[in-house]
């Protein structure tokens, strides 16, 4: 695993300082393996996006190097990946990976309380997690924000997916 780290910047996209460390392996996939993607975080601020993407094995087993890849979808500029930074990967985006009996349980650093599955379902790996009190397949994360002294304030995020069971889209908002 090879990092490339480089001096402290002002990001004008995200319209705070960062340690800009950039990990290789969050953008490129190791030899042999491929993508699918899982879910994405979509904010209030801005069009860009945070994806949530599993690493899969010439086996087609999740790949047990680096499973989950993460970066910026930069929609707002020309639709490029970035890697996260590494307060990004701390405190809001990052994600920690277990390795569970039937795939994968990631906890991501904004809502740890919520463990999300990955499973195979059929032929797909799928992200699934409890919205509303009913088991779904999750497709996105929605962050509403608004402008702060600090940084923005999180005033609530809804977490929304398809039920596995009926297929309809659920909605849950949590509060912060």
């Amino acid at each position: 695993m090879s990092y490339v780290a480089s001096p402290m910047v002002i990001d004008p996209r995200r319209g705070r300082m960062a340690f800009a460390l950039f990990a290789f392996l969050s953008l490129a996939a190791p030899a042999g393996a491929e993508t699918r993607g899982l879910f994405r975080i979509e904010r209030s601020t801005n069009r860009n996006v945070v994806e949530y993407d599993l690493r899969v094995s010439k086996d087609g087993a999740p790949d047990p190097r680096a499973p989950v890849s993460t970066y910026w979808l930069l929609l707002e500029e020309d639709g490029r990946r970035e890697g996260l930074t590494f307060f990004e990967r701390q405190f809001a985006y990052g994600v920690d990976v277990e390795p569970a009996r039937d795939g994968l349980t990631l906890r991501l650093a904004a809502l740890r309380d919520r463990a999300i599955h990955v499973r195979r379902r059929g032929n797909r790996w799928e992200a699934q997690t409890f919205v509303g009190g009913h088991l779904c397949t999750l497709r996105r994360i929605w962050v509403q924000a608004e402008p702060g002294m600090l940084g923005p304030t999180v005033r609530y995020v809804d977490v929304t997916g398809v039920d596995v069971e009926s297929g309809l889209v659920r909605t849950e908002r949590v509060r912060s």
